[in-house]
């Protein structure tokens, strides 16, 4: 592993100008390693810019929009004015919002760091741990091997990257050893209480209106071990919030002591259907967004829908959990 980052720092030795690129819909852990990586280049003598391919949430912004992020949504970025970029937290082409082709036509000059199981040909240099907890966790072993010094901007970045992704230290990939790399950032000087309030008790009324319009589509499946629950547009309008208000609420229904798989389908902007998969650790629903061309992680997942009902794509994945929970053959996407 240590010739993965290595390789990773050989790639961005001879860089002037950096990019750094993360998936749509960025949440903590994604935001905060390319908030990392961003000042960490900076901190190194080099000019660097984090785009952002569709809004983040608000909550977030504390750290991320004083780094003045590109907002790629509202301008072209022109990969040609950077000599390197750096993909953080995926390395999906279905996750970088139609750059496909770009993508593959600056290939020589991309490196992707990130701990998803899924993962497409992007770049020349791709380091892929899935063992890691977080994205955050590889960027602080990047910072460390590399000797670039971690400041308390970057520590509070990668903070916030490791206890999102870990649910504040509460989800299975909470090992020893990403505990004793907090209580590390936390030495630099972080306030974790101020921190969690930040994250945690900062919602807005509107985020808040759209959890109870989530709520009220609740329908359990499988004998209770399935919930599925809703987002439509209207919903979105309804309450004023907007698909950055969604982040972690599939976790909701997971209260329910029966409920093994949660799936929050939400209708997207431009069109289609987003599916969103987490599992309580006996069911692989990587496995299941995979039949869909979707994937992520064993216990978390996504996958996207085009020209169908959601009641058509609710009973596709109803029928892909039955199954799972069965322990039959999953039958995947017609």
């Amino acid at each position: 592993m240590a010739d993965a980052i290595q390789e990773v720092i050989d790639f961005l030795a001879p860089a002037k100008r950096v990019l750094v690129l993360t998936h749509a819909r960025p949440d903590g852990d994604a935001l905060g390693s390319g908030v990392a990586v961003q000042l960490a280049m900076l901190g190194s003598g080099r000019k660097c810019e984090f785009a952002l391919l569709t809004p983040w949430p608000g909550k977030y912004d504390f750290f991320v929009a004083a780094h003045a992020p590109l907002t790629a949504w509202e301008r072209t970025v022109d990969f040609d004015d950077y000599d390197r970029v750096v993909i953080v937290d995926t390395c999906a082409y279905g996750q970088l919002e139609g750059m496909g082709d770009r993508l593959d036509n600056h290939r020589d000059r991309i490196a992707v760091i990130d701990h998803h199981s899924t993962r497409d040909p992007i770049g020349v240099v791709r380091w892929i741990d899935v063992k890691s907890p977080a994205c955050g966790e590889m960027i602080y072993r990047l910072l460390r091997q590399a000797g670039w010094p971690v400041t308390r901007e970057i520590a509070e970045a990668l903070f916030v990257a490791i206890a999102t992704d870990t649910g504040w230290f509460r989800f299975s990939n909470t090992t020893p050893g990403v505990l004793r790399l907090a209580a590390d950032l936390i030495d630099i000087g972080l306030d974790v209480n101020q921190l969690y309030q930040r994250i945690y008790q900062n919602d807005t009324p509107q985020r808040v209106a759209l959890q109870s319009e989530l709520l009220g589509t609740l329908k359990l499946y499988c004998g209770g071990r399935l919930a599925t629950v809703r987002i439509t547009q209207d919903a979105y309008k309804r309450t004023g919030s907007d698909p950055a208000d969604t982040e972690g609420l599939i976790d909701l229904p997971q209260v329910i002591g029966s409920v093994q798989v949660t799936v929050l389908l939400a209708e997207r902007p431009n069109g289609g259907i987003r599916v969103s998969f987490r599992s309580k650790g006996g069911v692989d629903v990587n496995a299941i967004a995979a039949s869909f061309g979707g994937g992520g992680h064993v216990r978390a997942s996504g996958a996207k829908f085009m020209h169908e009902t959601m009641d058509a794509v609710e009973a596709k994945i109803v029928a892909a959990v039955e199954a799972a929970l069965a322990g039959r053959p999953r039958g995947g996407a017609e």
